[in-house]
């Protein structure tokens, strides 16, 4: 198969590439943070995406050929002209052709991950350290946000929200609210998702480790922070994301009691550096049902009615929440809130409700082979005949649980254009595909 790039071309074009996409990386989680004033025009996230795709442009220029993959192209053709196609009929095509663009743009992060992982598998091993590493500070800020109630340098104010996001024992007047962990992100179930994504790889960087190495506490550190954060988003989607990884990493691989211990303490730790009077919010969480999931419940309702009606193209991309109320359920009476964007509430919902089956299925299609494909070169190949490099085998268990928890949170939130999953999504692509490049760097070697 054809290399990534030209022999000439390894080198500072290569390098130059990969600085970019980490700079991508860096101010990924920003989310509508607004560059220059302007709100939602231009944010730091666009400014870096363009960056990479000028990057990526420039390497082109200069000789760069992807890898050829028929049928990861063609899949993820698939979903692109599915997507449009339901933009195109949409009940409001200009409204929705907007909204398509960040489509491709997903599938762009999602290509640019995969070919320059594909060039060198140990970039894997660097996207790893490099977002767990972006994940602890993230973490202090969160937690930050929840032990003090506000945030630093307006960290949390840019979403749709304006606000940071608090949840209240009952509706009473008065009643004790408890800020929800946020950290740089639009939404604090955002943040919980990109924490179940990437600690995972944290949790198995800890296989084989010697407690006596001082590398091992500063990651156990990392590891404490990161779960204790997710506790505080107070996203119970995130929260059984998390144990869903725990549970995949828990296939022979003793990291994972670990794991959970640190999952645990996090949770006891929460107890113990919140508000006193806010503690009763934290332990109702894991048990009550909470004011808004009625809302959630219609909201499926909702999806499933469009869906029904609209199978094939649904109704456009971000079109539920203008058709929330023509589609409700008769006898329904929510008050939608002008300033919160509504959605299915569920990944798979609000793509069937939005693009119907012509963006759905190729989405399912992509994330069912992606975890077919990750599972099996997570364990030793017996039908193979031979099994897959001890290291290999370590990443992919990490992506496998990665994938877990996006599948649970997906049931409670819609995540499908979250740039995190994307970039796991394109180091999968990279790591089961074979290679014939000779290129053995271990991507996940113990330091």
């Amino acid at each position: 198969m054809a290399l990534f790039m030209k022999d000439s071309l390894k080198g500072k074009t290569s390098r130059v590439v990969f600085a970019s996409y980490l700079a991508f990386l860096a101010v990924m989680p920003f989310g509508e943070m607004p560059l220059l004033g302007t709100r939602e025009v231009f944010t730091v996230t666009k400014a870096a995406f363009l960056f990479l795709m000028a990057g990526l442009a420039w390497a082109a220029i200069r000789g760069w050929r992807p890898r050829m993959a028929p049928a990861v192209y063609g899949v993820l053709a698939l979903f692109l002209a599915g997507t449009l196609a339901a933009a195109l009929f949409s009940l409001d095509m200009r409204h929705s052709i907007v909204a398509w663009v960040r489509v491709p743009s997903m599938v762009m992060l999602g290509l640019a991950t995969f070919w320059l992982v594909d060039e060198e598998r140990g970039r894997a091993r660097v996207i790893c350290w490099w977002c767990l590493g972006l994940a602890a500070i993230f973490s202090a800020l969160g937690i930050y946000q929840t032990m003090t109630g506000s945030t630093i340098a307006n960290f949390g104010y840019y979403s749709v929200f304006g606000r940071l996001m608090s949840v209240a024992v009952s509706d009473v007047p008065g009643s004790v609210t408890l800020v929800r962990a946020s950290a740089t992100f639009d939404h604090p179930g955002f943040f919980g998702n990109y924490l179940a994504l990437i600690l995972p790889f944290g949790v198995l960087m800890l296989d084989g480790r010697r407690w006596s190495d001082l590398r091992t506490w500063g990651l156990v550190a990392v590891l404490v922070a990161g779960m204790l954060a997710l506790v505080c988003t107070l996203s119970r989607g995130a929260w059984l994301g998390m144990a869903a990884a725990l549970v995949v990493i828990g296939i022979g691989r003793a990291s994972a009691r670990i794991g959970w211990v640190i999952f645990a303490a996090a949770f006891a730790l929460a107890l113990v550096l919140i508000p006193a009077d806010t503690r009763p919010i934290l332990i109702s969480r894991s048990h009550q049902t909470q004011y808004y999931d009625g809302t959630r419940l219609v909201s499926y309702q909702t999806a499933m009615r469009i869906l029904v009606r609209h199978p094939l193209l649904g109704i456009g991309p971000d079109m539920f929440n203008r058709m929330f109320k023509l589609y409700a359920p008769p006898g329904i009476k929510i008050r939608q809130n002008p300033a919160h964007h509504m959605d299915a509430h569920n990944t798979f919902l609000d793509l069937g409700a939005e693009t119907g089956a012509a963006g759905l299925l190729p989405f399912l299609a992509i994330l069912g082979w992606g975890m077919v494909r990750v599972c099996r070169l997570a364990r030793p190949c017996s039908m193979c005949g031979e099994s897959s490099p001890a290291d290999d085998r370590l990443l992919a268990l990490a992506l496998a649980a990665a994938l877990a928890a996006f599948v649970i949170q997906s049931v409670f939130l819609s995540l499908e254009y979250q740039e995190i999953f994307w970039v796991i999504l394109g180091i999968i692509v990279a790591v089961i595909l074979p290679s014939d490049r000779g290129n053995t760097t271990q991507t996940m070697r113990r330091n």
